[in-house]
């Protein structure tokens, strides 16, 4: 492949924005549940309905949360689309107290979860912006599948397997 063709597959993966004007380019915002506890999350559409999602949050005294995945949208008419997602997710829950087992056998100084998920949900359009800029609630139904793994001055203690569901609410700004 020549120098040429490759950058001219990375500035239409990364450049070019779609012609219809509801298939934005990127989204940003914050969600409540569905992929993670909380979370902001960015996405890039790669072509059509595809997009790539990546999100974060870590505060103090709080746990470190993420996840990765795709995300594929489908209109419904002006205002409405639905949508599906799965990928993988994370969260490190710490304590700031270190674990003495041999006086507290049963203690747990940091919790992993580690999980995959899928989530299925719809997307309402409520706001245009005066840059173009749109903006978007949704509500979902996720499914998470993963282990948990308790440690305890360093070694895990214990690992069990989780399945649950987890709705989620979010806000999102296109552009």
């Amino acid at each position: 492949m020549r120098p040429g063709s490759i950058a001219a597959c990375f500035i239409v993966l990364l450049g070019v924005r779609p012609a219809r004007g509801d298939e934005t380019r990127h989204q940003f915002g914050l969600q409540l549940g569905g992929s993670n506890l909380i979370q902001y999350i960015y996405r890039i559409r790669a072509f059509g309905p595809l997009a790539f999602e990546v999100g974060g949050f870590a505060a103090p005294y709080s746990p470190v949360m993420g996840s990765v995945g795709i995300f594929v949208q489908k209109r419904l008419g002006n205002r409405w689309s639905v949508y599906t997602s799965g990928g993988v997710g994370g969260l490190i829950s710490g304590s700031e107290y270190e674990c003495n087992l041999a006086t507290q056998p049963n203690c747990s100084d940091r919790t992993d979860w580690g999980y995959f998920y899928g989530r299925l949900g719809i997307t309402l359009h409520v706001l245009d912006g005066s840059h173009g800029e749109r903006h978007f609630v949704a509500a979902d139904v996720g499914i998470w599948r993963g282990t948990i793994s308790d440690y305890a001055a360093g070694t895990m203690r214990d690992e069990r397997g989780f399945t649950t569901l987890m709705p989620g609410l979010a806000w999102f700004l296109s552009f």
